[in-house]
């Protein structure tokens, strides 16, 4: 193996010999004296391994979509695509029903509030948040109690500090 690399100037078309470690980085062209990027040999290259794709490999992605699947369902998110109504514009949405919700309730539509605000389900958010209004008062007490509190609720715990705080703030806003 040859400790020189040949480079052809693209400027003067004069041939040039550099040193091998100059590969990779520009140097100047002794005859013309313009920039001329110096390749890295073939040879020097390392080769990339590639992932294998075979039987064992997509069983264990598929086994990893069922727990992920698993896991949302037990946090209380819809996995599955649920048809959502049609909104017309310049209509008010209806009012909210005046449900007596209690604070586990009302706990529960805030996590899933939040978590559906996570992966931008705006419309299940929109939908949580009108749940929420029918109990105003205790929603805006317990959200205001959440963003102080230095423990967050598991559900939640791995979201980004700005997300939380931004997306109570503006559910705060909402009711």
């Amino acid at each position: 193996m040859s400790d020189h690399i040949r480079v052809t100037c693209e400027h003067c078309n004069h041939a040039i010999k550099a040193p091998l470690k100059a590969a990779g980085r520009r140097g100047k062209c002794p005859h013309c004296h313009n920039s001329v990027y110096i390749p890295t040999p073939q040879s020097e290259l390392d080769e990339i391994p590639l992932e294998l794709d075979d039987e064992d490999t997509r069983a264990a992605a598929e086994r990893l979509k069922k727990e992920a699947m698993e896991i949302a369902a037990a946090l209380g998110r819809e996995t599955k695509e649920v048809p959502r109504p049609t909104v017309i514009p310049h209509q008010e949405s209806p009012a909210p029903q005046k449900t007596a919700l209690n604070a586990t309730e009302i706990n529960d539509l805030i996590i899933r509030y939040l978590l559906a605000m996570q992966v931008s389900e705006l419309e299940r958010a929109e939908t949580l948040t009108v749940e929420l209004k029918g109990a105003a008062r205790q929603a805006k007490s317990k959200i205001q109690q959440m963003m102080v509190d230095a423990m967050r609720p598991e559900a939640v715990r791995s979201m980004a500090d700005g997300l939380y705080q931004g997306f109570l703030r503006k559910l705060l806003e909402q009711l």
